[in-house]
């Protein structure tokens, strides 16, 4: 997975209780996304990195790294909510926008 890899949401369970003040829409599952940056893990080494998907912004605080300092990052997702796709061998159904989707990805700008 890399920054603009294009990506199925497999898990939009268990948020932390205050999510709510890191993001103002979530990833549903079953929506398609692409990938904006990810994120290595500065709060545990050798931690899995982070993801950000296009249209979902995340709030900017500051964590503590593992080796001490302080750092600005934006909130991101863990990898592991989403999995990698290729529209052109797997078969998926690309998704309209509904009442539960927030920004799914639409055929014609896939590969703009």
């Amino acid at each position: 997975m890399k920054a603009g890899s294009i990506v199925i949401c497999i898990d939009d369970s268990n948020w932390v209780h205050d999510i709510s003040e890191y993001f103002k829409i979530l990833p549903v599952r079953g929506n398609i996304y692409r990938i904006s940056a990810i994120h290595p893990n500065y709060s545990r080494k050798g931690g899995p990195p982070g993801v950000s998907v296009e249209g979902i912004v995340g709030k900017i605080h500051e964590i503590k790294t593992y080796w001490g300092s302080h750092l600005p990052i934006e909130c991101h997702f863990r990898m592991n909510r989403f999995r990698e796709i290729d529209l052109l061998s797997d078969n998926v159904e690309l998704l309209g926008e509904t009442e539960d989707s927030k920004f799914p990805i639409e055929k014609e700008n896939v590969f703009s």
